[in-house]
């Protein structure tokens, strides 16, 4: 009887592959409902001639 050792798994590069993929993936989805959620503010800011980059900016700085 071998004990599992989680280091020297032969899984460990594809567990850590869709890990990232799984996280990014949620992240994104995340961020763009929050976004979506946010478009009152974005039409108030558009009829202000407000800069879109900013608010983008200030979306991705919060985000992070």
């Amino acid at each position: 009887e071998h004990d599992y050792i989680y280091r020297e798994s032969e899984n460990l590069p594809q567990f850590l592959f869709i890990s990232v993929i799984v996280s990014l993936f949620l992240g994104l989805s995340f961020s763009a409902e929050e976004i979506f959620r946010d478009r009152p503010t974005l039409r108030r800011e558009r009829f202000l001639q407000l800069n879109w980059n900013a608010y983008l900016a200030s979306k991705t700085a919060m985000m992070l």
